[in-house]
């Protein structure tokens, strides 16, 4: 499954759909509907992004071992967004005044654009 193209080109389109939400965001409009639409749209985007992750956990292994999901550049990138992002969503939930600094992880998800671009 993880190896196969329409499982790459599905995270490829969610990513492209997730970079649109993040552009969509305006912090000068106080649009409270717009900001509970993407705040949903992002715990589900973090929830594709977790599956894609345990899905090529689960088929590849962690860590140890020649093939393992760590051991590809990108999956430790796309790792790394993905707890940020899960950190985002408990510290959202639990500390709504951090919310703020916590912000910038949001940044990090846009650079999983460079992923769509280095598979062309």
């Amino acid at each position: 499954m993880i190896e196969s193209r329409w499982f790459d080109d599905i995270i490829m389109i969610v990513i492209v759909f997730n970079s649109i939400s993040i552009a969509s965001f305006d912090h000068s409009l106080s649009n409270k509907n717009l900001e509970v639409v993407l705040k949903y749209l992002s715990y589900m985007f973090a929830a594709i992004y977790l599956f894609e992750a345990l899905a090529r956990i689960i088929a590849c292994g962690f860590a140890f071992g020649r093939n393992t999901y760590l051991r590809k550049p990108t999956n430790v990138f796309d790792f790394i967004i993905v707890l940020s992002s899960l950190g985002e969503i408990v510290i959202t939930i639990f500390a709504g005044d951090i919310k703020k600094a916590i912000k910038v992880f949001r940044v990090l998800k846009v650079f999983r654009v460079f992923k769509l671009l280095s598979a062309f």
